[in-house]
């Protein structure tokens, strides 16, 4: 990825860029709220000269999370009285030899046009919102339900024909990723759900002791790699900020979850070499 710096950031520059990816996606959970709240200052362990370019990375990433949360909130129009209707369709699939991974409403769900053409999309793209939740339906057997996303859960997409998930393999575990929004402002926030002995479930992403995510935020114009048995997801970019963040993460079997094992910064200017 270019000239990418090999350096490995502190638990609070990290956070700091996570909360950029949350924060653009308006779609925090409880969960991840009470994970911020508990972290701590950067390890007394790491090298000053990291710990002040982390510190400077995570001040402007903080500063520029606000204006980046507006710009979303402006870009997203009220659903039009007129426009809306309720839609409790499928909408996202994946078919496997076992059973099939779907994403639907739970109860209750509306669609309508976007409205306005923005960074979230053109006027014509659809914008569903509502309570969702992912089923796994085996080959042979009842549909079981594995996640539940966020209240006023918000998915918008080209079209009415539901979505799939890319397909990332592991030495342990098929990855399933899905992005509800194909496209966004500054990032696109991805959930992974994981599937091994005919089971499927959900995969949250742990950043550190005290930070676990049910999703994480990637850069729109870059898709998810996989190197050396590692997801490698560049995260969002955010106004102000010189360098974008590089997560390095490897499955743990045992607490089927992706682990954040460093760290890079890539240049802004290298974003869309």
């Amino acid at each position: 990825m270019g000239s990418m710096r090999k350096w490995r950031m502190g638990s609070g520059a990290v956070l700091a860029f996570m909360m950029l990816a949350t924060g653009c996606t308006g779609q925090r959970n409880e969960t991840e709220n009470a994970a911020r709240s508990k972290v701590q200052s950067v390890s007394v362990s790491e090298s000053s000269a990291a710990d002040d370019e982390a510190a400077t990375i995570g001040e402007i990433v903080a500063e520029s999370n606000a204006a980046n949360a507006s710009e979303v909130d402006a870009a997203i129009a009220e659903p039009n009285g007129d426009n809306t209707r309720e839609d409790i369709s499928v909408r996202a699939s994946v078919q496997l030899a076992e059973g099939q991974l779907v994403v639907k409403p739970t109860v209750h769900a509306t669609v309508s046009e976007l409205g306005v053409p923005s960074c979230l999309g053109l006027e014509s793209d659809l914008n569903w919102r509502g309570t969702f939740e992912a089923d796994w339906i085996p080959k042979d057997g009842e549909a079981e339900r594995v996640f539940t996303f966020p209240r006023e859960f918000e998915m918008i997409q080209p079209s009415e024909s539901p979505v799939g998930m890319e397909r990332l393999e592991l030495n342990d575990v098929l990855l399933l990723a899905f992005s509800p929004r194909y496209t966004d402002c500054r990032m696109v926030e991805t959930y992974f759900f994981g599937m091994k002995d005919g089971k499927a479930f959900p995969v949250p992403i742990i950043m550190s002791d005290t930070s676990t995510l049910t999703s994480i935020g990637q850069y729109p114009h870059r898709k998810l790699e996989v190197k050396q048995d590692e997801v490698i997801a560049v995260g969002g970019f955010g106004a102000g900020m010189d360098a974008v963040p590089v997560y390095h993460l490897r499955y743990d079997g045992e607490k089927k979850a992706l682990v954040l094992t460093k760290t890079d910064l890539l240049p802004a200017n290298e974003l869309d070499q």
